[in-house]
């Protein structure tokens, strides 16, 4: 419904009549963001519509479920200002749109490119203190993690089993299948997770900590998410901007864990370690999906340089 120019009051429903709002800041199957201005709230804010991907309607109970988990961490976080997410101020239900503060700061992505290796270190400690704050507000209960299942949703990705994968992702599959029994023996925390949680969508801002787009509320096993920002940081010290903090990537992830350990929770290592091989297999076998060539092959030749050093992390 917004189009990609400033949006005239016009055309807009009541609840957002008084908006001024800006071609969209980020686009997705999923959704689009957008950046207001609104008197009524005195200041900038940030205006979701959620899409369903199937038909490119308004997907209302996806707004309405983020709305009440923004209002839900919100509340949770009240009192802590390095756990916080943006504050939700409006749910346009036909629209399927959700209006929440607009939150300026710098993203943990940015800060590799711009801060010391002190205080890029710093703020990943403050990463994996929002990550246990997320995990343990919600209630942790303990569960065995379902290599099975975890397994068989893999093999149905195309080239899983294809006599054209590559000798590396053989064998990151096979360490995966050789060590998943140890694996799902055991009984670890599981928690509401982010479903996203990356140094892209956390912004520094005035000493708090924010997370953003977070996903639809579910639960799993904590070390998913772990596993997910982990993967990511690697691949981000991979990369130009953040190859300088690469000889410190183990006193990053040190960081992380001491984060995490902080708020009361516990990061399994071997369970981890497995989780960051199955989710980096996806990455690789899915990397043509949400890139193209040139990029593509950079981010290929990446998540090989992750998939080395977890297969020698999986070894006996």
């Amino acid at each position: 419904m917004f189009q990609n120019a400033r949006v005239a009051t016009a055309n807009l429903p009541e609840e957002l009549a008084d908006f001024s709002i800006s071609p969209p800041m980020a686009t997705g199957p999923w959704s689009k963001v957008y950046r207001g201005e609104c008197a009524r709230f005195g200041s900038a804010v940030a205006v979701k519509m959620f899409i369903d991907p199937l038909n490119g309607r308004p997907a209302a109970n996806d707004a309405q479920n983020y709305f009440d988990m923004l209002t839900e961490i919100s509340d949770a976080g009240a009192s802590d200002p390095l756990f916080a997410v943006p504050k939700p101020l409006l749910m346009v239900h036909d629209m399927a749109t959700v209006v929440s503060e607009w939150v300026t700061g710098v993203t943990l992505r940015r800060k590799l490119a711009t801060a010391s290796t002190r205080q890029v270190r710093d703020a990943v400690r403050d990463a994996g203190r929002w990550l246990g704050c997320l995990h343990r507000s919600f209630g942790v209960t303990y569960r065995r993690l379902d290599t099975e299942q975890m397994l068989e949703k893999l093999f149905e990705l195309d080239g899983a089993q294809s006599a054209r994968a590559s000798n590396r992702i053989r064998r990151a599959i096979a360490r995966l299948r050789e060590s998943a029994p140890g694996v799902g023996d055991d009984e670890i925390p599981w928690s509401r997770l982010h479903g996203d949680f990356k140094p892209q969508n956390l912004i520094y801002s005035e000493g708090r900590v924010f997370g953003i787009d977070i996903g639809e509320p579910h639960r799993n096993a904590g070390v998913r998410d772990a596993a997910h920002f982990l993967n990511h940081l690697h691949l981000l010290l991979l990369s130009p901007a953040g190859l300088r903090h690469l000889p410190f990537r183990e006193r990053l992830v040190e960081a992380f864990h001491e984060g995490y350990q902080s708020r009361g929770g516990v990061l399994p290592r071997r369970h981890l370690e497995w989780c960051q091989m199955h989710a980096a297999i996806r990455m690789r076998l899915n990397v043509g999906q949400w890139s193209s060539p040139p990029k593509a092959w950079v981010a290929a030749l990446q998540i090989n340089g992750l998939l080395e050093s977890l297969i020698r992390r999986l070894s006996p």
